[in-house]
């Protein structure tokens, strides 16, 4: 061996415990010394492209493997180009990895390039060849296989694929997750989340055994709980949703896209829980949420059936804004987009609507529901229908919906029932309203809140149609048991009100028992009482921000002013003032209280007093005494002809 020899082999055994130890900047500084020495040295070419890849150094990986040496590591080039975002070159390089030994890298990263590019179906196919038929059981892959398909818009189905594949919960938090996100899209809110909360259960776990620290776990569970706040909402859970969004937006650390997506969340969270919100306040900021939501780079952190559900609204709220171009052109875009898609179809039959074609909204609807038969369309359509003034049919269209979950839910009943009695049909809404109290009590399922709250909205309108037909003590009954049902308190007390009223006229001791029954309420401070009062839509109180100031935080003890030192002016002596100053310094001398009106002066008797001309005259200038022929006290002369003033003369040369 040569001397060169000798010293490449002494870097070289320097450089790989370099390496063993993660010592990446000085194993690129002693790979430089190597090929300085041997320019041409693959083995030092393939550690350099190695340490780069390790230390994130992609570009400068890329800038190694050109040439015929790059073509020796194709899928190392395929890799640093798929890093860098050249998706399609990545993609193309990777058809000239043929090394068997990489066949399951080549098809993982075949399959991340597929789900990155939108190419969801590829990815979806990928996934299942390496899933299925190489049998990998690595938890990431099965990962990526179920967050294509939710990506996809395909989340629907993944219950059908669990199974098959061998996924379970037990694959990690990730995989749970995207489980539970296609639980979502199928709309079972209950058992998504019970599999969320077994995820965050199983995500703590696995982030606490890689020793994360708590700012680190929570930033990695930042999406679960986003998202089980997300379906505490969908199950009528608003207080718990709002609160759970709060939270996770006040974990430190997210990128701004998934915050945006978070607070629009929470808006329309918001919307739906209080919908006494002045609607213009609504929809101005509605407009706002949802542009940010659609602008770079939020917009990429939206699934395909996201983007399409923030854009209808988009198109909605530019409806309800008056901004028909405009939401026209976001309608067209959609239909281009997303061609046959059931929200866009309602979308469109939301615009004619609008635009009072009411005819030609319910043909895009019919054509909709006799295509697909979804609910949502058929209730699309009742509702065109009552607004055309169609309410017969209407009613008859409701009546024809099969699930009888939906059918006998609370609000499909309250819309039917008042249907009915639009069309003056009292008996079939009492029918109605007796049918569904005995499917609840019957078949009312494991969710007994539902089935309560269902209860006892049949029987109080069952006590309103005894009350209009005159039987008070039927109503009365009607009433008693309404408030036997487990209802909230909020309904309770509205029943309670109304019994009362019935009541007083038929057993008016047994009112005293009946307030008895209902919860006591909590004393109220002045400064509370104050705040709700100033809080009445269209009512304001001249005094209540002085009331406000002059209570503390307890209500009770004023506010103390603090004592402040008074500022003398420059050069004042305290213990010498001098003479008290003039109170009256500061006014006009004439409004002062000692100021005297000036004596005008004596003017020079000489002076001359009178009318112009009537004062002392010099008569020297007079020359009518100086002729002596002409008499100045009558201003004429003899021949009765005016005489002209001294000295004026004629005018001559003058035009």
């Amino acid at each position: 061996m040569t001397e060169k020899d000798d010293q490449v082999a002494e870097h070289f055994a320097k450089l790989d415990a370099q390496i063993k130890n993660n010592q990446n900047k000085k194993a690129l500084k002693k790979l430089g010394e190597i090929l300085e020495l041997s320019k041409a040295d693959e083995d030092a070419l393939r550690c350099k492209v190695y340490v780069l890849i390790q230390g994130s150094q992609f570009s400068e990986a890329l800038g190694v493997l050109q040439g015929n040496f790059g073509k020796k590591l194709t899928f190392e080039k395929a890799y640093c180009l798929y890093r860098v975002g050249k998706l399609q070159e990545a993609l193309q390089a990777l058809k000239n990895v043929n090394d068997a030994d990489k066949r399951q890298a080549k098809l993982e990263l075949e399959g991340q390039l597929h789900y990155r590019m939108g190419n969801h179906k590829d990815a979806i196919k990928v996934f299942k060849e390496l899933v299925g038929d190489m049998k990998v059981q690595e938890g990431g892959v099965k990962a990526n296989l179920l967050a294509a398909y939710v990506w996809g818009g395909q989340g629907a189905e993944i219950a059908e694929i669990v199974e098959p594949f061998g996924i379970s919960s037990s694959d990690g938090f990730e995989v749970a997750f995207n489980q539970a996100c296609g639980m979502v899209d199928a709309g079972n809110y209950v058992e998504a989340k019970e599999q969320l909360e077994l995820a965050l259960r199983e995500g703590q776990e696995e982030l606490y055994e890689e020793e994360c620290s708590p700012g680190e776990i929570e930033l990695g569970l930042f999406p679960l709980n986003a998202q089980l706040a997300y379906v505490k909402g969908m199950l009528g859970k608003e207080e718990e949703a709002m609160d759970g969004y709060k939270s996770v937006l006040e974990t430190k650390g997210i990128d701004q896209p998934q915050k945006i997506v978070a607070e629009h969340n929470l808006f329309s969270e918001k919307t739906r829980s209080m919908p006494d919100q002045p609607q213009k306040k609504v929809i101005e900021e509605g407009l706002k949420r949802v542009e940010k939501l659609l602008d770079e780079p939020s917009v990429t952190r939206l699934t395909p059936v996201q983007k399409c559900i923030a854009m209808c609204n988009h198109a909605l709220l530019l409806l309800l804004a008056g901004k028909f171009d405009v939401a026209k052109d976001t309608l067209t875009t959609l239909t281009r987009t997303y061609p046959g898609n059931e929200r866009v179809k309602m979308v469109k039959a939301g615009i004619l609507a609008k635009e009072k074609k009411f005819s030609e909204a319910e043909k895009v609807i019919q054509e909709l529901a006799s295509s697909g038969g979804q609910l949502r369309p058929l209730l699309m359509r009742a509702q065109l229908l009552a607004a055309n003034g169609s309410l017969e049919e209407a009613v008859g269209l409701l009546s024809g919906i099969q699930d009888p979950v939906v059918k006998n839910s609370g609000a499909m009943i309250a819309t039917r029932a008042l249907l009915f009695e639009r069309v003056s049909d009292f008996t079939s809404s009492e029918a109605l309203a007796k049918d569904s109290l005995d499917w609840w009590k019957r078949e009312g399922g494991s969710d007994k809140k539902a089935a309560s709250t269902a209860a006892g909205w049949c029987l109080d309108h069952l006590a309103g149609l005894a009350l209009r037909e005159g039987n008070i003590d039927g109503a009365s009954k009607l009433y008693r048991e309404a408030l036997e049902c487990q209802v909230d308190d909020v309904q309770s007390a509205h029943i309670a009100s109304k019994l009362s009223r019935v009541l007083a006229i038929t057993d008016p001791s047994a009112v005293d028992a009946l307030e008895s029954g209902l919860l006591p309420v909590r004393e109220f401070d002045a400064s509370e009482m104050d705040d709700l009062e100033g809080s009445i839509k269209g009512v304001r109180r001249k005094d209540h921000g002085l009331r406000k100031r002059s209570v503390g935080e307890g209500g009770d003890k004023p506010k103390r002013k603090r004592a402040r030192k008074p500022r003398l002016p420059k050069g004042f002596d305290p213990a010498n003032p001098g003479p008290m100053p003039d109170p009256e310094r500061w006014l006009p001398k004439w409004q002062r209280s000692g100021y005297k009106k000036p004596k005008r002066r004596r003017r020079d008797e000489k002076e001359m007093k009178g009318s112009q001309g009537a004062g002392k005259v010099n008569e020297s200038l007079d020359r009518t005494k100086a002729s002596g022929s002409e008499s100045a006290s009558t201003g004429k002369t003899s021949g009765g002809k005016p005489n002209r003033p001294g000295g004026a003369g004629r005018r001559r040369g003058r035009k």
